[in-house]
């Protein structure tokens, strides 16, 4: 997949609309390159650090051989120091004689990383045991245990959620079996607090389950239909002691997506979903296939299925005649923006290829201001001609620009000026520095 890296950067180097004014809290990004190698890399999740540090975790088969399915793959971790924009080579945590994939999990309230997955068999098509690992120290050092979790075989929410009075929620399943756990150290996932088991009747054709919290006991469900339809809904207004029976939801109607995506913002009050059609599942061709962004407060979705409201779609970066992967994750950064990360796939041979890519949900101040460090105002941003800076003198400070891909493209960039016009339409990181050399601060900036 490498040898399209060229094409699809030129092509998407632009920035899309949000749909209506429900988008306004966030501008996107475009989709850029994350992790574009010969290797199959897929799935996973992030943990942002209070330090601007994030860690990824996903797996990898890094052979000749590697594939959607193989037991040479690995649980990998890359770490990035500056939000997300550049990102250290993928480094082993764990592996073994087994297929060691699914592999989910989140930050407890202390920051104790926590990692699931599924030892597979990819000999025998048998699932081996489910595993928790658990860090400390960052991802430095770790832990780990078998964890019995039947009659579901592995995990599938993307991110913890700490709900108080109840502790952690997390959600599991099998085939035609998905269920609600929570446990008070991340750790024991025993008890089943609530159960769609279909095991018998097969009512319904469901498998991975994606969870969110919205406080006041709301709690908001999508759950894939292996039967090739759009996601299930299901909620709770009880804080996960009941729930309704899955309905059919109008996210990315009609196309099937794998891997619901679904969490909650406090600081908006809103509910966010993210996800990928795999419409060639439909007869559709996979090259038309997208990504979903909607965002709703809870109320308007928790008993209304129908009702999920898209503020943004993207076209898969490397349109090609296979199936869209999909499965993203996410993380909340430091500076209130979203990053999403997922993988693209690309069929050579009788394998499928499998890379990352990413883009970002950038939250839009109403004041259209940005304040950078204690010193400097950037304003507007985004903007489409000129670009201003109160409290920034050229004969004091010096700003230079990267763009995405973490390659310097200007060394002095002079606000209020020529300058702003320079830059082609795209995200840029700019830098700011008084001249000896000392960073004073960072920001992104959109040139529409």
């Amino acid at each position: 997949m490498k040898y399209y890296l060229s094409i699809v950067a030129i092509t998407i180097l632009f920035l899309t609309k949000a749909v209506d004014m429900h988008a306004q809290n966030y501008l996107f990004s475009p989709i850029t390159p994350n992790y574009v190698t010969d290797h199959h890399t897929a799935e996973g999740f992030l943990t942002a650090f209070d330090n601007n540090k994030i860690l990824h975790f996903m797996r990898i088969d890094s052979t000749a051989a590697g594939h959607h399915v193989g037991n040479n793959s690995y649980i990998g971790k890359r770490v990035s120091l500056d939000g997300g924009i550049t990102w250290s080579e993928p480094e082993l945590i764990f592996g073994d004689q087994y297929d060691d994939r699914n592999v989910v999990g989140g930050l407890t309230n202390d920051d104790r990383i926590i990692l699931f997955f599924r030892r597979y068999n990819a000999s025998n098509g048998q699932s081996v045991d489910f595993r928790v690992m658990w860090s400390d120290d960052e991802g430095q050092s770790w832990d780990m245990d078998t964890v019995d979790i039947s009659p579901a075989i592995v995990s599938t929410t993307h991110h913890l959620i700490y709900v108080e009075g109840r502790g952690y929620m997390q959600a599991f399943f099998s085939d035609d079996y998905a269920d609600v756990r929570f446990s008070a150290d991340a750790l024991t996932w025993d008890s089943i607090t609530w159960a769609w088991d279909y095991r018998q009747s097969h009512a319904f054709d469901i498998s991975e389950l994606s969870l969110a919290y919205a406080g006041g006991g709301k709690m908001i469900g999508i759950i894939r239909d292996n039967s090739y339809g759009s996601f299930y809904h299901v909620s709770s207004s009880d804080t996960g002691r009941t729930w309704t029976e899955p309905v059919r939801s109008n996210i990315a109607a009609p196309w099937f997506c794998p891997a619901p995506l679904i969490f909650y913002d406090q600081q908006d009050d809103s509910l966010y979903v993210i996800t990928t059609d795999r419409r060639s599942e439909n007869s559709q061709p996979a090259e038309d296939s997208q990504i979903w962004i909607y965002r709703n407060h809870v109320d308007e979705v928790l008993n209304d299925p129908l009702n999920f409201n898209l503020i943004h779609q993207y076209d898969r970066p490397d349109p090609n005649w296979y199936r869209f992967y999909g499965y993203p994750s996410y993380c909340k950064k430091n500076n209130g923006n979203y990053l999403v990360i997922f993988s693209e796939s690309l069929k050579i041979g009788s394998l499928e290829d499998a890379d990352l890519y990413q883009f970002e949900m950038i939250r839009n101040t109403t004041s259209n201001q940005l304040d950078v460090g204690e010193h400097f105002v950037v304003f507007p941003n985004p903007y489409s001609d000129r670009l201003f800076c109160e409290g920034y003198d050229e004969l004091k400070h010096r700003v230079e620009v990267f763009d995405l891909y973490g390659h310097k493209i200007i060394s002095n960039f002079v606000f209020n000026g020529e300058d702003s016009a320079k830059l082609p339409s795209g995200f840029y990181l700019f830098k700011f520095m008084d001249y000896s050399g000392v960073l004073i601060g960072s920001e992104k900036i959109i040139r529409l």
